[in-house]
């Protein structure tokens, strides 16, 4: 997560777990070249990417997990309070509401697919958890 205080919480939330927690812009910051996970999720991150962005997510996400990737993020139900705040931040959100299925579906990288399945499920009023296969090297 790029924020210390989520990550603080999820180690509260996982005292007696076996999980590693980092704090960093993953489009940036994160050295992951060699690493792998069963699971990789986001939680209300693609959103606020530009569609280019939300692409090399997709493209980390899909090397990271190996099992699976969770998306959590928002779904297109919008509210007047999110929708003003979206305004005012600027990013890329109305895009990512309309399109977000379609742009993990089609996400290609290095002559690649990112996902080979992309489930959605509604979890909450405004929400979804975007379930991803990632497609396997051939």
């Amino acid at each position: 997560d790029g924020a210390e205080g989520m990550i603080s919480w999820a180690k509260k939330k996982n005292k007696h777990a076996n999980i590693t927690f980092i704090c960093a812009d993953v489009l940036s910051t994160l050295d992951l070249q060699h690493m792998q996970f069963d699971l990789a999720i986001t939680s209300y991150v693609a959103h606020g990417m530009i569609e280019r962005e939300r692409k090399t997510l997709y493209a980390l996400l899909s090397r990271l997990g190996t099992k699976y990737v969770i998306i959590h993020d928002y779904n297109d139900r919008r509210s007047v309070l999110t929708s003003f705040i979206e305004r005012l931040e600027g990013g890329d959100y109305f895009t990512f509401i309309r399109k977000a299925r379609e742009e993990m579906e089609k996400c290609v990288s290095e002559m690649r697919t990112c996902f080979e399945k992309v489930e959605v499920v509604q979890v909450g009023k405004r929400a979804n958890w975007y379930i991803c296969t990632p497609a396997k090297e051939s």
